[in-house]
């Protein structure tokens, strides 16, 4: 397997600081890109487009891996409808892995989640509670979502992110997501499964922040070589070769 390059937007954050630290451990070389410079790797490398930057920058580093024609791996969330169009604009001409937590614990847990709610009749409720450190800027966070998506794929139903006064009593189709912020939490999330007699819950708890940062490594590792296209942890998990 080639060696890949990082070049990483948003290495002066924390997720940022720990992949360098993390490609730096495994002998993979690894190019800060800041902010007005276009990172130019040696030629004898396999660059790939890290980023887990933010609003802006993100945009910035997928033009730059459409631009190198390289692939890219991204993590950055809670960037809209138009960002997931820019990914699948790009991935028309370069590889583009993206995924909102890049831990393969969470790629099992969306399994779960997705084989739960195919098994499960539709009379049981579904609801997501997720934990973040006081930092977190967006919420519910971009692996909930993700994580209802995931339920909502296999039985249907319409997503809540809120509820506030007097709201009535639950819709049987609401799938709730919410977000609970405080302390120095890296990241928790628990889907419960609700039923008038038995309660499922299928949770996921991030003790270190290295976590997320060693698949992303992991996932630029992997799509060097790969044709262009969408491609999730789940393409990782799921290589022979292993993540």
């Amino acid at each position: 397997m080639t060696t890949p390059h990082l070049l990483l937007f948003g290495a002066r954050g924390r997720m940022g600081t720990s992949i360098a630290q993390i490609a730096s451990e495994r002998g993979i070389p690894c190019t800060s890109a800041p902010a007005g410079d276009l990172p130019h790797p040696p030629h004898d490398s396999a660059p790939v487009v890290v980023d887990f930057s933010g609003p802006g920058e993100a945009e910035r580093a997928l033009q730059t891996a459409v631009d190198l024609g390289v692939p890219f791996v991204g993590g950055t969330t809670g960037l809209g409808e138009a960002f997931e169009d820019a990914l699948d604009d790009a991935a028309r001409t370069v590889p583009v892995l993206w995924a909102s937590n890049m831990s393969l614990g969470i790629a099992v847990l969306h399994r779960l989640v997705r084989e739960a709610a195919r098994m499960l009749p539709t009379s049981y409720d579904v609801e997501l509670v997720e934990l973040h450190h006081r930092r977190k800027k967006d919420a519910p966070s971009g692996t909930a979502l993700t994580l209802a998506e995931a339920a909502r794929d296999m039985r249907g139903g319409n997503l809540r992110t809120a509820r506030e006064g007097l709201t009535g009593p639950r819709d049987r189709d609401e799938i709730g997501a919410f977000g609970v912020r405080g302390g120095e939490v890296v990241g928790e999330h628990t889907v419960y499964f609700l039923g008038d007699a038995d309660r499922i819950e299928l949770t996921h708890r991030a003790r270190d922040r290295s976590l997320f940062a060693s698949g992303a490594v992991e996932a630029a590792r992997w799509i060097v070589g790969q044709r262009p296209g969408r491609f999730t942890i789940d393409d990782v998990l799921d290589s022979p070769t292993g993540p």
